[in-house]
């Protein structure tokens, strides 16, 4: 998955997110895609939020995490995620190493 342009951001946005791993797979680009059902969604203080509105649904995380911390399909998670896009499209990307197994 390239990022190409869809890697800068409209506005800068933070949010935590916590759901369960569905399933992770590798992306052509050397990185990690995990679809995530979320059921919940944290502010993260002076950010907009961008996932509040996918409670309830699946989104895709976009991640280069070492496979070794890579949790397992059907574990729940959090993970501090910003979006990154504009009017065409664009992904979840995680922040940092921002991940946690609950």
């Amino acid at each position: 998955m390239s990022l190409g342009p869809r890697a800068v951001p409209a506005v800068p946005n933070a949010s935590k997110v916590r759901g369960k791993l569905l399933k992770a797979e590798r992306d052509p680009d050397g990185g990690w895609l995990w679809h995530v059902a979320m059921d919940d969604s944290q502010d993260v203080p002076g950010l907009p939020n961008f996932t509040r509105s996918y409670i309830g649904r699946v989104i895709d995380i976009y991640s280069r995490l070492s496979p070794s911390v890579i949790p397992h399909d059907g574990s729940r998670v959090e993970a501090k995620v910003s979006y990154r896009g504009d009017e065409r499209g664009g992904l979840f990307l995680l922040s940092g190493d921002e991940l946690r197994n609950l």
